[in-house]
């Protein structure tokens, strides 16, 4: 999906763009979710501009709700308006709560995944996303089978979504 910067930011091929028609919008995005098979759902890994724009974003859950996906709002920008849509179309949603990499550090992920597992106790759940650095693979094939023992449970998307 667009990012703030845009074009100079590249998102890549299949790409949502808000100078786009609600049309070209929905079509795009269901050649998107065809080369995919099986999916469940969708996150916007990019689209600052895009999640903050409420047409575009009506267009995209329209999508989804016709597919019974469920869409994960990364929350690249705080001016995101993805849940809002989602909620309005009936699609079940959720965002991120912790960002694991923000800091590509083997201490910064460290920090992240002590302040995911925090928000999960204390909110019932908390979705993080992370990208395949070195340093979050490491540290996640360190602490997830620990997981289980400091009393948190790992689980699927699908399963935080509402």
């Amino acid at each position: 999906m667009e990012p703030h910067g845009y074009p100079a930011v590249r998102p890549g091929p299949g790409v949502i763009l808000r100078s786009q028609s609600d049309a070209e919008i929905e079509r795009t995005l269901e050649e998107d979710l065809e080369s995919v098979p099986g999916a469940s759902g969708m996150n916007n890994h990019m689209g600052s501009a895009a999640t903050a724009d409420a047409r575009v974003m009506r267009a995209v859950v329209a999508v989804l709700a016709r597919r019974g996906l469920y869409f994960v709002d990364s929350r690249t920008t705080g001016s995101t308006v993805a849940r809002d849509a989602a909620e309005a179309a009936g699609v079940p949603s959720t965002s991120r709560r912790v960002f694991l990499d923000d800091v590509a550090t083997p201490e910064g992920v460290e920090r992240s995944f002590e302040q995911l597992l925090g928000r999960a106790r204390e909110e019932g759940s908390a979705l993080a996303i992370g990208h395949p650095h070195p340093a979050t693979l490491s540290v996640l094939e360190q602490e997830l089978p620990t997981l289980a023992r400091r009393g948190v449970r790992l689980v699927k998307v699908r399963d935080l979504v509402q």
